[in-house]
């Protein structure tokens, strides 16, 4: 059993005979000998000079002290209320009780509170490099000591949360699932954002949690969006499935690389250890719409180890044709339509990170009518230009042929004939 800690007195409202202290943060009424809020872990003020006063004043007359329990008790009998509702107070009330009685507990909560503080100092970016660093490597640390605080033992009981506020990482987000202590235990959803001027960053998990991290199978997805020193944006989508060992991709998966404008796709399917692509994988890219190389990569740096990208461009060259517009679209369709559809678990499908897949799949049929569009376009401006250069020959050798022989009726005409043609098709194309 880990030792009380006495909690310090604070303003109070009372509820039905209950004193009760409100949260200045989310506003909820949390029992006046708790140290943090139970919904939103900020930490509870400090009681004032005058609120401390009145129970003083209180208990020169009768005792309100011996009372107070009857008085709830006749609270509680008088109050219309569900008996799970009540059942579920009770039980909310004796988690509270027991965070504070834990140290650990407390110690985390506290942290938590001091990371979401910080965090909020770069929220517009404006912090010099110097003060960036410093910045940086306090975020890490208390990420890093929150995270190891949250394997401490605990007497807690498991219970079950919704859309809990949560920090995993530098993401700041919800929870929904079993939760032990101040951590996810067990099955459950997180879904959260980080935000660091141009950078932004989300991310959704689902499946088993242990020591406040992903441990166990589950789905994970993160979507990051930055600007680089040109100011062009880049983002970079990622979805796993498998194991996961404390928060680290572990176990077959694969990844997917996109570029700022959807022209360039690349896919690496292959064995991940600790978050790092091990050994040898397969890959697929994709640029403007057609397949551009494929074969086989190694480590962390997606070094090529064998490509068919010659034997693809002859393939294309020998045939004649060009690749449908958004077959990279088309192939990340797939990937996530068999993600959806082939996944036994119909928690990840209800779950944030299934309903993000599908807004996805929406969004990509949406890119993919528009490359249609715009290659039709493309080829169409192709056409216009070939036929003006044809023209273009055809006016300069007779143009020629004409300064060979000055009195040659015939090229002066097909001179003049095919220059008119040519200018006609080059307005044309300026035109499209």
């Amino acid at each position: 059993m880990c030792p009380s800690i006495p909690a310090p007195g604070r303003g109070t409202k009372s509820e039905g005979g209950i004193m009760m202290s409100k949260c200045p943060n989310c506003g909820k009424e949390n029992r006046p000998s708790a140290n943090f809020c139970g919904r939103c872990g900020a930490r509870l003020p400090a009681e004032t000079p005058a609120a401390s006063q009145e129970p003083q004043q209180e208990a020169s007359g009768s005792q309100p002290a011996a009372m107070a329990p009857g008085r709830e008790k006749r609270f509680w009998k008088k109050a219309v209320v569900p008996v799970l509702v009540l059942a579920a107070a009770v039980l909310l009330l004796r988690w509270i009780g027991q965070s504070r009685s834990c140290e650990t507990c407390n110690e985390i909560l506290g942290l938590q509170e001091e990371l979401l503080s910080v965090l909020a100092e770069n929220e517009d970016n404006s912090l010099t490099m110097d003060d960036y660093d410093r910045w940086e490597i306090k975020v890490s640390a208390l990420s890093s000591e929150i995270q190891m605080l949250k394997d401490h033992e605990c007497s807690m009981p498991i219970r079950k949360v919704k859309d809990h506020a949560y920090f995993y990482g530098r993401y700041e987000g919800t929870y929904t699932g079993e939760w032990k202590s101040t951590a996810p235990c067990g099955e459950g959803v997180f879904s959260g954002e980080y935000q660091e001027g141009s950078r932004q960053a989300v991310l959704t998990y689902s499946g088993e949690w242990a020591a406040g991290a992903p441990n166990g199978e589950g789905s994970l997805m993160e979507y990051e969006g930055y600007s680089n020193m040109g100011g062009e944006c880049n983002w970079l989508t990622r979805l796993y499935e498998g194991t996961f060992v404390n928060g680290a991709l572990t176990g077959s998966g694969w990844s997917c690389r996109e570029s700022s404008t959807g022209d360039r796709y690349e896919y690496y399917d292959g064995v991940y250890q600790n978050g790092m692509l091990e050994g040898q994988a397969n890959f697929l890219q994709y640029l403007d719409g057609g397949l551009y190389d494929k074969g086989i990569a190694e480590g962390y740096k997606y070094m090529t180890v064998y490509s068919e990208r010659q034997e693809i461009l002859n393939a294309i060259d020998t045939a004649g044709a060009v690749l449908i517009a958004g077959v990279a679209a088309k192939c990340l369709f797939d990937v996530i339509d068999i993600t959806l559809n082939g996944t036994d678990s119909s928690r990840f499908q209800n779950s944030s990170a299934g309903k993000w897949l599908e807004q996805q799949r929406e969004a990509i049929a949406a890119d993919e009518e528009m490359w249609r569009q715009k290659k039709e376009k493309e080829e169409s401006r192709q056409q216009l230009y070939n036929t003006w250069q044809n023209q273009e020959k055809l006016a300069q050798w007779w143009e020629d042929e004409y300064e060979k022989d000055r009195n040659s009726e015939n090229a002066e005409y097909n001179a003049n004939y095919f220059r008119r043609k040519a200018n006609e098709d080059k307005a044309a194309y300026d035109a499209y």
